[in-house]
Formats: structure tokens, C-alpha cells, sequence
């Protein structure tokens, strides 16, 4: 990109192209054109990361609603579970409570 500069430089004098500005203006202008390149090169590579680091978080966020909506409704159908066992367990031992009272009372 440089030695392009430098070509246009030395090069036709009558240049109108945005180029041919900077470059008259001397070695001023041919160190604001490469930092002008420059700057607009990095704000493209930077726009591009950008698009691809937003297409990656969509594609992670499609992955977790296929992956996690499944398991956490699993989780809620094992809580359930979980919640019936424990009444059952819970009743049972009132159950046995009771019975072992009544031997108490009864005295056995």
C-alpha cells in the first residue's frame, strides 16, 4: 500500500482522487492517507468481529434453548417426583407415628 502511495505520488500530478489530495500536500499527506487507510481497515476488521461474534451468540443462544429448555423441564417433572415421594414418606411416617402412640397408649 505504500509503495502504491509513493507511485501515486510521483506519478501524475493533476490526480483529483482523494489520493491525489493528500499527496499534495507532501509527506503530511501520505502519512494522514496511511493512517486513513489504516483507520478504516481496522474499523472494517473490527465491524466483521463484530458481526461474527453477534452471529456466534445467536447460534449459542439457539443451542441453549434446544439443550436447556428440554433439561429444565426434566428438572421440574424430577421435582415433582421428588415432591410426591416426600408426601408419601412424610404420611408414612405420621402413619407409623400414630400406630407406634397407640402401642404406647395401649401398652404394649
Amino acid at each position: 500500500m505504500a509503495l502504491e502511495l509513493l507511485i501515486l505520488a510521483v506519478g501524475d500530478s493533476t490526480t483529483t482522487s482523494i489520493e491525489g489530495v493528500f499527496l499534495s500536500y507532501g509527506l503530511i499527506g501520505v502519512v494522514a492517507l496511511v493512517l486513513g487507510y489504516f483507520a478504516i481497515s481496522t474499523i472494517k476488521d473490527l465491524r466483521e468481529r463484530a458481526h461474527r461474534l453477534e452471529e456466534d451468540n445467536r447460534r449459542l443462544y439457539t443451542m441453549m434453548a434446544d439443550q436447556f429448555v428440554p433439561a429444565l423441564t426434566k428438572s421440574v417433572d424430577a421435582l415433582e417426583t421428588a415432591t410426591t415421594i416426600m408426601s408419601e414418606i412424610r404420611k408414612r411416617d405420621e402413619i407409623n407415628a400414630a400406630v407406634e402412640a397407640a402401642k404406647k397408649r395401649d401398652g404394649r
